[in-house]
């Protein structure tokens, strides 16, 4: 059972059975709730702190990994790229760009890893003009020499990483020497089975947009709810929960929730909550009234044993 509820238990069952009218048992019954009080929350506080970082954490890991994946496959995909060079970005570079955008508030080199991978497709096009030609002369020392550098940085095993180098020099000379076009990835039936999807995605957006504007007017309420604030979600199948909101995670948009020992219970983002209101599942509840029903559901079930 939980601590709270027993402890609640405890001071009403000790009214019932020892007063005698002398009032200085309620203070002494208040200064060890007090006390117990502050133990709780401050062993809750730590555990809500660890689950607050940890999901924080977890979140902006997920969020930088999604990036990285959804660059790389727009850059990728539009050219036939050398199998050592798409080894070497989606497998290797990948790293230095996940490690880059995890520490973008403080290095500020998520764009130059992202630059690194426009140089080295640029590089791999052809360029018959002279000043072009030229360029490609002055890039590709420093781009050998960043991509190595950011390898290394994430402890890419050397042996494979030295294979790999060398296999974009000799990739990087070809293009050099012959000009090689890498063509564009537009045949005829890639473009008509990319027109499909556009079709279907503006579907999509118009009944988001319905779904938005249904919304708007929960997604509004969710603006004043505050850190510390308490809430109940109801389940489908009738059951429910009380948590406390204890972080919002601004890069996902992401509301974490967690119970009176701090750990961590739901993770829902702003939209799902504001779906949630609408169909009647998720209400916002004031800290007096939470303890108030707290003590009325002690001091009810101790009459009914008692009766």
């Amino acid at each position: 059972r939980d601590k709270l509820y027993g402890q609640i238990h405890n001071v009403v069952q000790r009214i019932l059975n020892e007063f005698d009218g002398n009032i200085q048992l309620f203070e002494t019954l208040n200064e060890e709730f007090e006390q117990f009080l502050e133990r709780e929350n401050r062993k809750a506080s730590l555990v809500e702190q660890r689950t607050r970082e940890s999901e924080r954490g977890r979140i902006k890991s997920q969020k930088a990994q999604e990036a990285v994946d959804r660059l790389l496959r727009e850059k990728v995909s539009r050219y036939r790229l050398p199998d050592s060079v798409s080894d070497i970005l989606m497998n290797g570079w990948s790293r230095v760009m996940f490690l880059a955008y995890l520490k973008d508030d403080t290095e500020h080199r998520w764009h130059e890893t992202a630059r690194v991978v426009d140089d080295l497709i640029w590089c791999l096009h052809p360029h018959e003009e002279d000043e072009e030609r030229d360029q490609w002369v002055r890039v590709v020392p420093g781009l050998l020499k960043s991509l190595r550098a950011g390898l290394e940085e994430v402890s890419y095993n050397a042996t494979r990483l030295d294979q790999m180098m060398g296999h974009l020099k000799h990739e990087l000379a070809e293009a050099f020497r012959t000009n090689a076009a890498i063509e564009a990835r537009q045949d005829a039936p890639s473009d008509a089975e990319d027109e499909a999807p556009t079709v279907h995605q503006t579907a999509v957006e118009r009944q988001q947009e319905l779904e938005d504007a249904a919304i708007a007017e929960y997604v509004a309420k969710l603006d004043t709810i505050e850190i510390g604030n308490w809430v109940e979600f109801r389940l489908v199948n009738g059951t429910s929960f009380r948590c406390k909101l204890s972080a919002i995670i601004d890069e996902a948009d992401c509301f974490v929730f967690v119970n009176r020992m701090g750990l961590k219970v739901i993770e829902k983002t702003r939209v799902e909550l504001a779906h949630e209101m609408r169909r009647g599942r998720l209400t916002l509840l004031e800290q007096g009234a939470l303890i108030d029903r707290a003590l009325n559901a002690v001091v009810g079930n101790l009459r009914t044993k008692t009766a």
